[in-house]
């Protein structure tokens, strides 16, 4: 890693932290079948109905932060060694505790969707059977694959062209993300009844707007772009536009609704990490961070769990005090789950695949600065979140 680049661009902890309210949206929208038929179904469903908006946040992160943590110089061979790293140890475990459960609970598994799912290539089948295949989640994984593959290649495309042009290909690539919904229920037609929904919502190309608007806004960002957005009222926007998709309840508006209200979130929690704001201070705590850390481990782990919580509750109709118990207790095995993942599969072997260098001591010592979240004290490779 060339020093001074990453100097210019600081990690941020900010975005580490909003990680983990996205991914809770995730587990909220797959746990709220536990208040069906009790007095809380409306309001519980109202406020999570707009989960899977998450994973949007997710591909607009990503294309943000992997754009912004660029290096000098990187071969896409070592870029494609990291994100492998990153990702895939992870997904093969949790993908072969999948298979054992579902095995072990009398589930009879997809012969396409097992090999496809353990090669992240699920989401491009247009089958329930084949992209909700093992650990269900893990579909969105098969959209990052293919943004990985193409990132060497677009950040070219993008730090070639001017500010004006890029510029103009993020009006295009907004404009295509907020009709695509509309279009993709057109494709559902010639779809059968069972893929309704998988052309805008699980084949990668057609997320890969999302991601690309996270990689531009990188850029402008990095230019001093967007500095006048403040955080509070964006995150108010975002909450705002949250329930409001819920209340509507159509599942094809949650990116058209949230995408933009997403993006200047981001833009707002870089601006205020980088002046040193006091928003950015209340937002990045140590265990917020630390959450967002494990929010990886956290969403390929918790459909798990709630999978095996179902088979205990036996599916009765469970009353408020019964639903909230449930809840919590998918919650909290959940979360220790992912605190032993992260700290047991997820960042030893991703330390072990990864190609880089130690970081020079000035440099640790900057990355540190917060507690010792992102790195330890030891000489260790700089993260590179997704």
């Amino acid at each position: 890693m060339d020093p001074a680049e990453q100097l210019r661009r600081p990690t941020l902890h900010t975005l580490t932290a909003l990680r983990w309210p996205a991914a809770f949206a995730v587990f909220a929208f797959h746990v709220a079948p536990f208040f069906l038929g009790t007095s809380l179904q409306t309001p519980i469903v109202y406020l999570t109905s707009a989960g899977p908006a998450g994973v949007s946040f997710f591909f607009v992160l990503s294309g943000f932060v992997l754009t912004w943590s660029r290096r000098t110089g990187d071969r896409r061979r070592d870029f494609y060694r990291r994100r492998f790293a990153r990702i895939y140890p992870l997904h093969l475990v949790t993908w072969g505790a999948a298979g054992a459960l579902l095995v072990s609970l009398g589930f009879r598994l997809d012969a396409a969707g097992v090999p496809l799912s353990a090669l992240l290539l699920q989401a491009w089948v247009p089958s329930p059977r084949v992209y909700y295949a093992m650990d269900a989640p893990s579909w969105s994984l098969s959209c990052e694959a293919f943004f990985y593959a193409l990132f060497p290649f677009a950040l070219a495309l993008l730090l070639r062209a001017t500010v004006r042009q890029r510029r103009a290909w993020a009006a295009v690539l907004l404009l295509v993300a907020l009709v695509l919904p509309a279009l993709g229920t057109a494709a559902d037609h010639v779809l059968s009844a069972q893929s309704a929904g998988w052309f805008p919502e699980f084949f990668p190309p057609a997320r890969l707007a999302e991601f690309l608007l996270g990689a531009v806004l990188a850029l402008e960002v990095e230019r001093g772009a967007l500095r006048r957005v403040p955080l509070v009222p964006a995150a108010s926007l975002t909450v705002a536009m949250f329930v409001l998709t819920g209340v509507i309840g159509d599942p094809r508006l949650r990116v058209t609704l949230l995408l933009v209200p997403f993006l200047l979130l981001i833009a707002a929690a870089a601006h205020a990490e980088l002046e040193g704001r006091r928003t950015a201070r209340a937002l990045a705590t140590p265990w917020l961070v630390r959450l967002g850390q494990w929010s990886f481990a956290f969403y390929l782990v918790h459909g798990l769990v709630f999978v095996g919580m179902v088979h205990l509750e036996g599916q009765h109709r469970l009353g408020v005090a019964g639903a909230i118990a449930w809840t919590t207790a998918t919650l909290g095995v959940s979360l220790l789950l992912s605190a032993l993942a992260f700290s047991c599969l997820e960042r030893p072997l991703e330390r072990r695949l990864r190609p880089d260098r130690e970081v020079p001591p000035p440099l640790r010592e900057l990355l540190t600065e917060h507690e010792g979240v992102l790195l330890p004290p030891s000489p260790a490779a700089v993260p590179d979140p997704v």
